[in-house]
């Protein structure tokens, strides 16, 4: 099974990625905690699902501890795995979250403080990161687009339309 590990900051377009990634035909779930994995893995690849995409990011709090451990058991398992991370600059994190009206799923209220415990407790999954993305400067169109254009064609024929007048 295609396994995509979707990663990265609050506000960095994890949301909008998964979304772009369950048009394309995975199978997607978000903040599934980590010791489950197993079980949702063989799961899944009873039912013939050839790839699936998770959000795996600080909301796992202590489980967050077992990542590296947890995809080790799954390339062991033969499954082929890839972590997408998303990143934004920290100015463009604070005017997203203002705009949104919404608190930091970690520290709430001090978003400056909640952020960079965020990039600290991140950085072991940015650095094994297959791709990192800098969603700052895109739209969520832009967003899906690159999400959808890396990751649409996995596994699928080339199609080709023409139109003729």
């Amino acid at each position: 099974m295609n396994i995509l590990v979707v990663t990265g900051v609050s506000g960095g377009g994890k949301s909008t990625a998964l979304r772009a990634l369950e048009d394309v035909g995975y199978y997607c779930v978000d903040n599934l905690p980590l010791p489950l994995l197993p079980q949702f893995v063989l799961l899944l690849g009873k039912t013939g699902q050839k790839q699936a995409a998770l959000v795996i990011d600080a909301r796992e709090g202590e489980f967050l501890s077992g990542f590296h451990q947890e995809m080790r058991e799954l390339r062991a398992a033969g499954h082929s795995l890839e972590i997408l991370f998303l990143d934004a600059p920290d100015d463009v994190l604070l005017r997203r979250f203002s705009e949104t009206r919404r608190r930091h799923p970690i520290h709430g209220d001090d978003l400056r403080a909640a952020i960079a415990h965020e990039r600290r407790e991140l950085r072991p999954l940015r650095e094994e990161a297959h791709t990192v993305v800098d969603t700052g400067a895109l739209n969520v169109h832009q967003l899906k687009g690159v999400i959808q254009e890396r990751y649409g064609r996995l596994g699928q024929p080339l199609t080709l339309t023409l139109l003729s007048f």
